[in-house]
């Protein structure tokens, strides 16, 4: 005998609506083995696995233009070790680099990359005063896929003997997300735009794509780089705008993608733009592929004993560093590199720095060393 679930009215007493009880039923025995005591519970989850949501935070002190995140676990991966040379790819406002010119005498020669200009901006300010040090320090603008060539043209000796330290702090900061002309908030209304070059008069922007690029193309970077369950309906919901006039702010896009935010007992739920604006931003910068070719040449830039640490913000970034430094610890090339993790799951950040920097919940730290043959 069949029985319907206890939460469906019996005069409705059809067999589709009793297997929908009795996978209600199953559903919620499958999350209670898996630690979670709702469906509410797994969906917080989930969420996780999406880029930290940049919400405002009403009665927060002023921050500075960027708090860098993790520095105490950065730091002490290249505790007690001599470090004459080091790469930052994304040296934004400078955070990480002025700690670890300050941690390290002893270095000589600190070079850093950012491929947004108002960031290196930023960071010639910061390190424009390091007392008790000797480092030389070179800035520059360029985006790290291309950093062994740009290394090759600017020095070449330098290059050809490694650097003992690398970092890559990938996703977006604070001072770009606070930027309402920067195009990368759904919280702000500005143009949409999304380049974190914004020099590149000629790049892609998110409006472009919104406004020129199929419903097939849009839904595939929405389930590709939001992983957006709703794909398929929200790039018909972008490609119909069309006929309004087009999506051309932040708010528009907001607005078509997720309507109004709720509140209530639903205040605390990720706005329901949140992984489209990822996506398009992640598509916009060509963010994955850059990623992989970034570090495939750093680690080819370290010299023996060098380490490279990278900070990712979202599941698809963590999964690419992760799979490629086991990728890289398995391999003994031609050419005598090998390399060893020394994170075998990620670094995260403490009770402590969460309650200061809600925004480094979902940062996470993978390191990895050449080793000396």
């Amino acid at each position: 005998m069949l029985h319907c679930s206890p939460f469906v009215s019996p005069t409705v007493g059809s067999a589709r609506v009793c297997r929908i009880g009795l996978l209600a039923v199953a559903s919620a025995s499958i999350l209670q083995r898996r630690g979670f005591r709702s469906l509410a519970a797994a969906a917080a989850s989930l969420e996780s696995e999406v880029e930290e949501d940049f919400t405002p935070q009403s009665g927060e002190k002023k921050r500075l233009p960027h708090t860098p995140v993790l520095v105490r676990q950065f730091l002490e991966h290249f505790e007690g070790r001599s470090v004459k040379t080091f790469l930052d790819c994304t040296v934004g406002a400078g955070g990480h680099a002025f700690e670890i010119i300050q941690a390290h005498p002893e270095l000589e020669t600190f070079v850093g990359m950012d491929v947004d200009p108002c960031a290196l901006k930023l960071a010639r300010q910061r390190l424009s005063d390091l007392s008790g040090s000797m480092a030389k320090v070179d800035l520059f603008h360029a985006n790290f896929k291309n950093m062994k060539k740009d290394l090759k043209e600017r020095n070449p000796e330098l290059l050809e003997r490694g650097f003992d330290g690398i970092l890559l702090d990938l996703g977006l900061s604070s001072m770009q997300v606070d930027a309402p002309e920067r195009g990368f908030s759904y919280y702000l209304d500005g143009p949409l735009d999304m380049r974190m070059d914004s020099s590149d008069v000629l790049g892609l922007t998110a409006e472009a794509i919104c406004n020129n690029w199929s419903a097939a193309e849009i839904g595939r970077i929405l389930r590709e780089y939001g992983e957006e369950m709703r794909w398929k309906f929200l790039a018909s919901r972008i490609v119909d705008a069309r006929l309004n006039g087009g999506i051309k702010t932040t708010k528009d896009l907001a607005s078509v993608v997720g309507g109004r935010f709720t509140s209530g007992r639903f205040k605390r739920a990720r706005h329901p733009a949140a992984r489209t604006f990822q996506a398009l931003r992640i598509a916009v910068n060509d963010e994955l592929k850059s990623l992989r070719s970034a570090i495939g040449q750093a680690s080819s830039c370290l010299a023996p004993g060098g380490r490279l640490a990278v900070i990712s913000f979202h599941s698809l970034e963590d999964r690419i560093v992760k799979y490629q430094f086991k990728e890289l610890s398995l391999v003994f090339d031609k050419v005598d590199l090998a390399f060893m993790l020394l994170t075998t799951s990620p670094i995260t950040a403490d009770a402590a720095e969460i309650e200061k920097n809600s925004r480094c919940r979902s940062a996470k730290m993978r390191v990895i060393q050449r080793l000396c043959r």
